[in-house]
């Protein structure tokens, strides 16, 4: 009896111990359960959250490639502005040099200019002071005393050259017989026998 009522109590023992595990891995089973779910939950809105980042990231990316693409295009037109200026300043500082250069040899064409007329002018100067003393040595001493000599022998001149008509002047106021003893030469100028 002792026997039966002992194992009855240890049936009766196992199945409490039985039903209570049963009850605490249910109650386990639905803590891990709904723990599970939280995670899912919350795995859920980190996939959506990097959804939205991976967009973000891939809107960035876009972003990121065109100012790339644009930075490269500023980069080669800078280049060649930068090329375009260093070529100018060349041909500038070129210029600037055949500029100076020219200017180097126009200062040099005027000293050489100068100095022939400052030579031209002491050459005149001392050909003039040369022909002044040839003429103070013939005695002429101003040009004005050159023309009076000039007209004065012309003068003269024009006094020699015209003996002859004095003498036909006078010859006119003279008998006949005395305009027959004329010459050739004085006949030539006009006058004639009219006593004949």
């Amino acid at each position: 009896m002792e026997s039966n009522g002992t194992h009855s109590h240890k049936r009766k023992l196992v199945a409490e111990i039985s039903s209570s595990i049963d009850q605490d891995q249910t109650l386990r089973y639905q803590e891990l359960e709904t723990h599970v779910k939280n995670i899912f939950e919350e795995l859920q809105i980190i996939k959506n959250e990097n959804r939205t980042l991976k967009s973000q990231i891939d809107k960035l990316q876009q972003r990121y490639d065109q100012l790339a693409s644009q930075n490269q295009k500023e980069n080669s037109e800078r280049n060649q502005y930068s090329h375009k200026i260093h070529s100018e300043n060349s041909e500038y500082d070129t210029l600037v040099k055949q500029f100076e250069e020219r200017c180097d040899l126009v200062e040099s064409s005027n000293q050489t200019l100068t100095e022939r007329l400052d030579s031209c002018q002491q050459t005149f100067e001392n050909q003039l002071t040369n022909l002044q003393q040839q003429l103070n040595n013939f005695g002429i001493q101003d040009t004005k005393s050159i023309q009076q000599q000039s007209v004065d022998k012309e003068m003269s001149s024009f006094d020699e050259n015209n003996d002859g008509s004095a003498i036909i002047e006078e010859a006119l106021c003279t008998p006949c017989e005395s305009q027959i003893l004329l010459s050739t030469d004085e006949i030539q100028y006009g006058l004639f026998d009219i006593c004949e």
